[in-house]
């Protein structure tokens, strides 16, 4: 008996309907692939706040400041520098930390260059920036550590991100660009607070306009 062949139509329907079952599923996909990225930053920012708290163990319960001179800072035995030159705060942390992979968010790429192998001097030294407005501050000073922001993810790539990058407030052009680092994980970010916990926030719940918002960058 001769068997008959798929007809035009009835290939069509079925490359039809495989083209509407892989509409269906890529954005599934793709949001299993933001979801396993957001808990590596935010284990990032957690291992980076855990060194925050032991650096200030060490320095009279002090936070350490944006550009810290060479004589104040703990040696930092992955970089040699001439005396003359100045560390920045991802400076000053590395000896606790240990390692600089952990100041990259595994979206931001570098090339060919391993994050290891970067130098706080550098641009790429990390996609974190510190809170500005706590840098050099006594612990005693945080009237409400746990809603302050200690350390926010952000790297636009036209930054200087080198270990002294810091904001005072999320910049202006990040806050109506969908593109900008602060949406970088489906629509929101992961912030440390200076309490050490994480949270994952998005950019309309930071107010810079409020005397009182609900997370902020003011001690």
């Amino acid at each position: 008996m001769k068997r008959r062949g798929f007809s035009l139509i009835e290939l069509l329907v079925v490359v039809g309907l495989i083209a509407l079952i892989a509409a269906i599923l890529f954005p599934v996909f793709l949001r299993s692939r933001e979801n396993a990225k957001k808990p590596s930053c935010m284990n990032n920012l957690k291992q980076l706040g855990i060194g925050f708290m032991q650096y200030v163990q060490d320095y009279n319960e002090h936070m350490p400041l944006v550009v810290v001179s060479p004589i104040s800072a703990p040696d930092n035995p992955a970089t040699k520098r001439d005396e003359s030159s100045y560390y920045g705060w991802a400076d000053a942390l590395f000896p606790y930390v240990k390692t600089t992979s952990i100041y990259h968010c595994i979206d931001y790429a570098h090339g060919n260059e391993s994050p290891d192998k970067l130098t706080p001097l550098t641009r790429d030294c990390t996609d974190y920036w510190l809170n500005g407005r706590v840098a050099g501050t006594e612990l005693s000073e945080f009237r409400t550590p746990a809603s302050t922001i200690l350390l926010g993810e952000g790297n636009d790539g036209g930054d200087m991100t080198d270990a002294r990058y810091n904001y005072s407030a999320l910049p202006a052009p990040w806050l109506n660009d969908e593109n900008s680092p602060i949406y970088r994980h489906r629509g929101g970010s992961s912030y440390c607070f200076m309490d050490g916990h994480v949270k994952y926030i998005q950019p309309d719940e930071i107010s810079t306009a409020s005397a009182k918002p609900k997370w902020r960058f003011s001690p």
